[in-house]
């Protein structure tokens, strides 16, 4: 049975990792949830098999964050493009009316107030806490391999593995 801290991070809400098309663009993929912190948990019954998959399973990790890297730099690229235009557009328009142009402060006043600029925001902390989390799983796959390695040994009776704690 796990112990309720791992019981509680099964129930934690989950996230979406997102693909980048051929077209540069990021689309949802693979959803991680809580489950994933059963993978985690070291289980003596079948040390074999988690030695064998740890490797595994930190390459697959190692390709998520990579994954998720990019996608957050994609969002954070995408809002630079979407605040360069927006600043454009009000330094045009000024010129094209002849009045005063507005100055950076304004202009920065004034995109913070759109609405796409808080879609954008919510877009670029949704990424970073994708890739922040795939890291984390990450990191934590290599303790457990880490832990694998100081805890598994083969028993001098009979062979078998063990655990040692």
């Amino acid at each position: 049975m796990l112990d309720q801290f791992v019981q509680r991070l099964q129930n934690m809400p989950g996230f979406d990792i997102h693909q980048v098309t051929d077209r540069g663009e990021a689309t949802p993929w693979y959803k991680v949830d809580g489950t994933i912190i059963r993978d985690l948990v070291i289980r003596e019954t079948d040390l074999a098999v988690q030695v064998q998959s740890v490797a595994a399973q930190i390459a697959h990790w190692g390709r998520m964050c990579a994954l998720t890297k990019r996608v957050w730099e994609i969002r954070e690229r995408e809002y630079r493009k979407w605040r360069s235009e927006y600043y454009l557009a009000m330094l045009r328009g000024a010129e094209d009316t002849d009045a005063k142009k507005p100055t950076e402060k304004q202009i920065e006043a004034m995109y913070r107030s759109e609405p796409d600029y808080a879609t954008l925001q919510n877009e670029i902390e949704r990424a970073e806490e994708a890739y922040s989390s795939s890291a984390d799983i990450r990191d934590a796959f290599r303790a457990k391999r880490d832990m694998l390695k100081a805890t598994v040994y083969k028993s001098r009776d009979d062979g078998s593995v063990s655990l040692s704690i």
